[in-house]
């Protein structure tokens, strides 16, 4: 394959680790008014220790913080779907310019499916690392959210806590930066579900618009400190399409493909590091600043990378 497509390639999913960045900045948002919502209700309830209340309140008190969480996640999740189909169309038109480089580019858009087919393409197939759609991990990590609170209230009913202990271990504690709260579990399971699909979706467009130009692809990874041994094993070899694994292979992939174009060298051996050092300096100097402060970026923001992302 050509040195240049697998730039491409690695520069894109560098820049994606920003697009998540700002995606978990959102959902942090999120959480923080939920947790809001859920003390100032939880505060002014009238029953101190709950194992005092009549199960009839205690049923009450579940229905009523259900709906608080449900008053943020419905929105929030419908807004995430809505969100990743822009993403999508965003990667179609990247993938879409990288490999006319390499095709002509009459031949390229007539076999890459229109937007309407890609997304329902992308969304209609099982995700590698799941095993499940991405539409049912959404709604498998709502239902999660939901369910563990609910769970967590029943339990300080059963073993008689105060409002205070139960806020706490929704919470967490100060002491512990609030990091040993069920909130804080929660968000860190939503952020690895959405990261997930999002490079479900690169992946899967990359291959839609690929594998109708090419035959054969190549297992990429970025390898650094943090590659996992499945990735490091992929890492370099080759598959004819649709006969090989595609990324994601578990939460927090970062891998991608690319085609074999003419059956040329790559940088299969290279860590991060190494083929940093091989990019052009403008390219280097941004990606490490981006690195250095882990910048999130906005779809609009990711979008304007794409000049970056193709250079030559």
């Amino acid at each position: 394959m050509t040195i240049a497509v697998i730039d491409a390639i690695l520069r894109h999913q560098l820049f994606l680790d920003g697009l998540k960045l700002g995606q978990a900045n959102r959902l942090n948002e999120v959480m923080v008014k939920i947790d809001k919502d859920l003390r100032q209700t939880l505060s002014i309830w009238r029953y101190d220790e709950l194992g005092t209340m009549p199960k009839q309140k205690l049923r009450e008190l579940v229905s009523r913080l259900r709906e608080i969480m449900l008053t943020s996640l419905d929105p929030y999740f419908d807004e995430m779907v809505k969100w990743f189909e822009f993403y999508m169309r965003e990667d179609r038109q990247t993938f879409v310019e990288l490999y006319s480089e390499y095709k002509p580019t009459e031949e390229v858009e007539e076999k890459t499916p229109d937007e309407k087919r890609l997304w329902g393409l992308v969304w209609a197939a099982p995700m590698a690392a799941t095993g499940v759609l991405a539409a049912i991990l959404l709604r498998n990590a709502k239902l999660n959210m939901t369910a563990k609170i609910e769970r967590l209230v029943v339990q300080a009913y059963a073993n008689n806590a105060t409002i205070d202990e139960l806020i706490a271990s929704i919470r967490g504690t100060k002491a512990a930066n609030y990091r040993d709260g069920e909130l804080n579990r929660l968000y860190r399971a939503t952020k690895s579900a959405n990261d997930t699909i999002i490079q479900h979706i690169a992946a899967q467009v990359n291959l839609n618009v690929s594998s109708r130009l090419f035959e054969e692809y190549e297992w990429v990874s970025v390898i650094d400190n943090v590659t996992t041994q499945i990735c490091r094993k992929r890492d370099g070899k080759r598959w004819f399409y649709g006969r090989g694994p595609v990324p994601p292979a578990h939460y927090g992939c970062r891998s991608s493909t690319v085609p074999v174009i003419n059956g040329e060298a790559d940088y299969a051996d290279l860590t991060l590091e190494q083929w940093l050092r091989r990019q052009p300096e403008n390219i280097r100097t941004d990606l490490r600043a981006w690195a250095k402060a882990a910048r999130a970026l906005t779809l609009e923001q990711f979008a304007k990378k794409r000049k970056t992302i193709l250079q030559p």
